[in-house]
């Protein structure tokens, strides 16, 4: 953001020198004209939506969640854990960006598609046309 207004400030500058008048006078175009070259380049922050999944003790009943990538010859999905935000005793939370991932709630599988804050259970082949 900083380096976005030091290029419109510069811009407003030029302006006024080059037409008269205030650099002031520039300044709205100049910041248009600046996120134009600069924007592209600037990071902006990703909406996340927290999933919440249960806890319960035992080998056979981890919770986690990986977001699916791509395929994979041997494993069928490539897959990236995701890092839980929280956890307590009965619950840990993940938040997930836009994407297909993976889901396994206390040893129960399934497949969860988040898209603009909503998370919606798909089912494998739904998968398979979003990898393919």
């Amino acid at each position: 953001m900083k380096s976005v207004m030091k290029l419109a400030w510069s811009i407003a500058k030029k302006g006024a020198k080059k037409f008269g008048g205030s650099p002031v006078e520039y300044l709205s175009e100049s910041l248009k004209m600046a996120w134009k070259f600069k924007g592209k380049n600037v990071k902006r922050p990703v909406k996340k939506t927290r999933l919440t999944l249960k806890v319960e003790k035992g080998y056979f009943r981890k919770s986690w969640v990986a977001r699916i990538n791509g395929s994979d010859a041997t494993y069928k999905y490539e897959r990236a854990f995701v890092k839980a935000e929280s956890q307590s005793n009965d619950e840990i939370n993940f938040d997930l960006a836009n994407g297909v991932y993976e889901v396994c709630d206390a040893g129960n599988r399934y497949f969860i598609q988040v898209k603009s804050s909503k998370v919606e259970r798909i089912n494998e082949q739904d998968v398979m046309a979003v990898v393919a």
